[in-house]
């Protein structure tokens, strides 16, 4: 999931013809990088794909679409929605006392037997202000033109920037034989991230739960869950407790250090053993599908 830097987190995601095949990517995938700060607050939010406040104004920044309750600025400018991605965004309070944008892309509900896709965020409001309104925990401009590229450089679209210990998130991907989940259900806390193959040819698990590591612990490890079974007599299979047990295990051992953007974004990311990943430099535009969405975003 990337925080998109534009106030209203998701709008820049329905506003963009290209968005169902973009919304992996495009929006979201700079908070799978998130991590810590320091105030001890929770905002105490449930990860169900649910919306909280009972959605009839057409007020910035609500929108509700294709989610069978109704539709709510759904269109592109006033015009036709041709895009047919369940949507919502809300802004709500925490018990923090805090305002958060609320973001679901998706409903793991329409896709019980697998092509499903759904992603919900919880960003904290604040920071520069875009169109009237306010923006969220994350860098980019609040030019309304320059977010219409959602896979733009970082100083354009945020990918990449916003501050972890203000979002929590989850990402569901099911195919039908995989299904993977990112869950980072705790402010201050890092996320778990879980694959699962099922199929006639191999049974696989892939499991790291990092939720009770604080996003400023850089020392400690969690176990790494990886087995694999392949059907068929005598095929064998692989367990890392039992085949690796001296691995070289650095699963949780980084930390992100807050910027000076807004709400402390645009931070940067520290490993304990080096080399880390600099979201702000990815070229998303790779990983876009044009198959899907012709109409392509420009580079950054």
């Amino acid at each position: 999931m990337t925080i998109s830097s534009t106030p209203y987190l998701a709008i820049q995601c329905r506003k963009i013809t290209a968005a169902a095949a973009l919304k992996l990517l495009a929006c979201w995938l700079g908070a799978v990088f998130l991590s810590a700060m320091v105030r001890p607050a929770t905002a105490e939010f449930a990860l169900d794909f649910h919306r909280l406040n009972a959605i009839t104004s057409t007020a910035a920044p609500n929108i509700n679409c294709n989610r069978g309750e109704g539709a709510v600025n759904c269109g592109h400018g006033g015009g036709s929605d041709p895009d047919t991605t369940p949507f919502l965004q809300e802004l709500v309070t925490g018990d923090d006392g805090f305002s958060y944008f609320h973001v679901i892309i998706g409903d793991p509900a329409h896709d019980p037997g697998g092509g499903g896709f759904a992603q919900e965020v919880y960003i904290r409001a604040g920071g520069a202000s875009w169109q009237g309104g306010q923006g969220s925990s994350s860098g980019g401009t609040n030019i309304f033109t320059g977010n219409l590229s959602p896979l733009a450089a970082a100083s354009v679209s945020g990918n990449g920037t916003g501050n972890p210990t203000h979002v929590i998130m989850r990402q569901i991907i099911n195919d039908g034989d995989m299904t993977q989940e990112f869950i980072k259900d705790r402010l201050l806390y890092k996320p778990r991230i879980s694959q699962t193959i099922d199929n006639a040819a191999l049974h696989m698990i892939f499991d790291v739960d990092m939720r009770n590591l604080r996003l400023d612990d850089i020392n400690s490890t969690v176990p790494v869950v990886n087995q694999l079974t392949l059907a068929g007599v005598n095929s064998g299979g692989f367990d890392m407790a039992l085949d690796a047990p001296d691995s070289h295990v650095t699963a949780g051992q980084y930390r992100w250090i807050p910027g000076s953007g807004p709400g402390q974004s645009g931070g940067s990311w520290e490993y304990l053993e080096g080399n880390p990943l600099d979201p702000a430099t990815v070229d998303w535009v790779f990983y876009h599908q044009s198959a899907a969405t012709p109409a392509a975003p420009s580079s950054p």
